[in-house]
């Protein structure tokens, strides 16, 4: 119990460990009368963990189709991180009714990571650029032509899943939150062409300036912020302009991203001079 505590223990994972071991005649799980009724809870059992996995199946079938719709998969500095992704999703959303929420959840983390790389390795600085001009254009993006195939690829793919992603959201809430979703994508692109400026110009910005920005490089905002549209009670427009919602992300963003420097530090500063 002391190594592998019960908030590190995937639920799904659990529950096919106990279907596994399930005998009442020998452990009495249960503690019910009579035999025949266990028989008929663990036939549950096993029937609802199969229709879990063919659900996720599906979803991962699909989320495999997107990438290669989007052409993801051809890019050659992204890291595929599709997966990785699903799993956290899957793992921690688990009623069937929450699927476009595992489906929003793993395509913005796909996007983020490959925007993530188009910052730190894949793009020129007039790619880049070039790509955060379009993202805050948005709906008049085609008064701009794409710099190479590269930005077209991670502007097509980020543009066109915002939109889906968010007139889904739009039908739930009984209102349109696309807006929100394009708002969350500029403030990441915005931010993350900052770190590019001070990588460029050899600028070493204070622990105050860093963290304000670096909490929203990590991008959690863009998978996170959406997913909660499709979870629970409806969210007012209120709501998400309240400070303590806010507040809430931000302590979450500034856990994360502490988390993470202290992990890639070495790391960044030999390639980047942070």
């Amino acid at each position: 119990a002391l190594d592998s505590p019960f908030y590190t223990t995937l639920d799904r994972l659990e529950h096919k460990m106990n279907i596994e071991q399930f005998d009442f005649m020998e452990h009495q799980m249960l503690y019910l009368r009579p035999w025949q009724r266990n028989q008929d809870l663990l036939a549950l059992g096993v029937m609802d963990f199969n229709t879990s996995q063919i659900v996720c199946q599906q979803e991962l079938q699909h989320l495999e189709s997107w990438v290669k719709d989007s052409r993801l998969d051809q890019l050659p500095f992204a890291r595929q991180k599709l997966a990785y992704f699903y799993l956290s999703a899957a793992g921690t959303m688990l009623p069937g009714e929450l699927s476009d929420a595992r489906i929003l959840w793993a395509k913005n983390g796909a996007l983020t990571t490959v925007v993530d790389d188009f910052f730190d390795v894949g793009g020129s600085k007039k790619e880049l650029e070039n790509l955060t001009t379009l993202v805050e254009m948005w709906d008049k993006h085609e008064e701009i032509q794409y710099y190479s195939e590269h930005v077209e690829i991670v502007f097509s793919a980020i543009y066109n899943s915002v939109n889906q992603l968010g007139a889904k959201a739009s039908a739930v809430q009984g209102r349109n939150v696309t807006k929100h979703f394009v708002d969350i994508w500029q403030d990441l692109i915005r931010n993350m062409m900052t770190e590019v400026e001070w990588r460029e110009t050899g600028y070493i910005p204070t622990p105050e300036e860093y963290m304000e920005n670096a909490v929203v490089t990590f991008a959690l905002g863009p998978i996170v912020l959406p997913a909660l549209y499709f979870i629970g009670p409806k969210i007012t427009e209120y709501t998400v302009r309240d400070t303590e919602y806010n507040e809430l992300f931000r302590l979450m963003s500034t856990c994360g991203r502490l988390l993470n420097d202290v992990q890639t530090y070495e790391v960044s500063r030999q390639s980047f001079g942070f």
